[in-house]
């Protein structure tokens, strides 16, 4: 099963569109009705979501979440330190990826969040949902991946399948 089809279900898409929408009223500090008649929408849908499907929704949230907070990057000398593991770690996510294990490679990139930069986790994310044919979720992480201090710059070059951190 290719990761468009992991998330082909249009409850699940209906979800991930209310999960966006909900994490763009938050991004403006907004517990609004408007808020809580999205969130009260999503009832029906979530309850027509598999198990697996709910678990993506749940993560998906999750990860939505994160983007929204301010984050530093990783100091150099952890990314130093952690280079292996990372790299490692980052080659998993890819390969994940191209075998259209969604789930996989979001759950590899949530393990090393704490060693890559948020910028490079976010264009990460975003090169996985749109894989799975969710581009406005891809946009969101996107959009993350080019903001400000965080913007995604050249700590890391994929060439020729393998990763290289500069």
């Amino acid at each position: 099963m290719n990761a468009n089809q992991q998330c082909e279900n249009p409850a699940f898409r209906q979800v991930a569109k209310g999960l966006i929408d909900l994490h763009r009223l938050g991004e403006a500090g907004n517990e609004s009705p408007e808020a809580e008649a999205i969130r009260d929408a999503l009832d029906a849908p979530f309850d027509l979501l598999s198990s697996e499907e709910y678990e993506r929704a749940r993560w998906l949230s999750e990860d939505l979440y994160s983007i929204s907070e301010p984050s530093e990057p990783p100091l150099a000398e952890m990314l130093k330190e952690m280079y292996t593991v990372a790299k490692q770690t980052l080659q998993e996510v890819i390969s994940a990826r191209q075998a259209h294990d969604l789930d996989r490679a979001l759950i590899l990139l949530r393990s090393c969040k704490d060693y890559i930069s948020p910028a490079l986790l976010s264009y990460l994310r975003g090169t996985i949902w749109l894989d799975a044919g969710l581009s406005d979720v891809a946009a969101e992480f996107f959009k993350h991946a080019c903001e400000g201090k965080t913007a995604l710059g050249t700590e890391i070059v994929q060439a020729n399948g393998s990763l290289v951190l500069t």
